[in-house]
């Protein structure tokens, strides 16, 4: 079946910042992955809280997918992905089965195409953060990702400390917006088709 893609997208696209579907050649190859686990009988999964101090991360301080560009031309773009989140989170990359992709976007703050995977995770993960890029990692339900009482408009600051107004995901005290939100609204668009 095709990939709900743009119209997920859409929904939670800060619309000043960019809009979905059209993909500059020039923008860098990136991938980023929700890593399922199993807990408490419910799939989890993590998030990162991006580092405040780096004055070169476009997204410094923000809510985001462990993910990162990829390091060389010939880097299989799910390599990537496993390799990102081992180096943020402190997991076993080989252990990482891949279920699939989601639709890729673009990220126009930090000119990167950013491609998205979900992958499984056997057992509970133990997870250690990279103290150079990850301030913190959060630990989300999916059922919670998937309660529509959790959609909202939030206001955000940037990276370029840009006050702006954004359709966003709350998963507790965590505001879930731009590219990270968009890619996990078209994974619950793929989960519950309804809606």
């Amino acid at each position: 079946m095709p990939l709900p893609g743009q119209a997920a997208h859409s929904r939670l696209a800060p619309v000043r910042l960019w809009e979905p579907g059209d993909i500059p050649s020039s923008a860098r190859p990136a991938a980023v992955l929700i890593l399922l686990y199993e807990k408490e009988e419910e799939l989890w999964f993590p998030l990162i809280r991006r580092i405040t101090g780096h004055p070169d991360d476009h997204h410094r301080g923000q809510i985001g997918l462990p993910g990162g560009g990829r390091s060389f031309p010939q880097e299989r773009l799910e390599d990537t992905a496993c390799r990102e989140c081992a180096e943020e989170i402190g997991i076993d990359a080989s252990s990482i089965r891949m279920l699939g992709a989601l639709s890729p976007l673009y990220i126009a703050v930090s000119n990167y195409r950013v491609q998205p995977f979900v992958g499984l995770y056997p057992g509970l993960p133990s997870f250690t953060k990279q103290d150079s890029e990850v301030e913190d990692i959060h630990q989300v339900c999916v059922t919670s990702l998937l309660d529509p009482g959790n959609r909202m408009r939030s206001t955000v600051s940037s990276s370029r400390g840009l006050r702006l107004d954004v359709p966003a995901i709350q998963l507790g005290d965590l505001t879930v917006w731009g590219a990270t939100g968009m890619i996990l609204e078209e994974f619950c668009q793929l989960l519950n088709p309804e809606g």
